[in-house]
Order: structure tokens, then sequence, then C-alpha cells
């Protein structure tokens, strides 16, 4: 069991080091390019999107409870 664990770790830390290398080897342009990517771009919008909407549909909720409520009490005075 021992040995198995220690084989595990031994490939974890290749995998890992194997992925900085990847990443150490990209130029200053790469890295550019992903950070400036529209489908980054897109995917990050749609999702502050959706939670503006989200939000919205929450503020206007609200808003008809309260105005449903502010009529019943209006209505039973």
């Amino acid at each position: 069991m021992s040995r198995r664990i220690g084989k595990i770790r031994i490939r974890n830390q290749e995998n890992d080091n194997a992925q900085d290398n990847e990443e150490t080897n990209k130029t200053d342009e790469d890295i550019k390019q992903e950070s400036n990517s529209p489908n980054k771009t897109q995917t990050i919008g749609q999702n502050e999107s959706e939670i503006l909407f989200k939000k919205a549909l929450l503020n206007k909720n609200k808003r008809i409870e309260r105005l449903r409520s502010s009529n019943q009490n209006v209505r039973e005075v």
C-alpha cells in the first residue's frame, strides 16, 4: 500500500512538473492572445449578463410583492 501511494505521488509530481514546463514555455504574446480571446470575453460577459438578469428579476418580484401587500393594506382599511 505504501509503495503504491509513493508511486502515485511521483506520477502526480511528474504531471505537475510537465504542466509547469508547458505553462512557462508560453511567450508573452501567447499569454496576451489567451487573455484577449473573444471566447473568454464572451463567456465572462454572458455570466455577468445572467447575473444582472437574475438580480433584475428578483427586484421586480420584490416590487410586485410590495405593491400587492400595500394594496391589501388599503383594502383592509
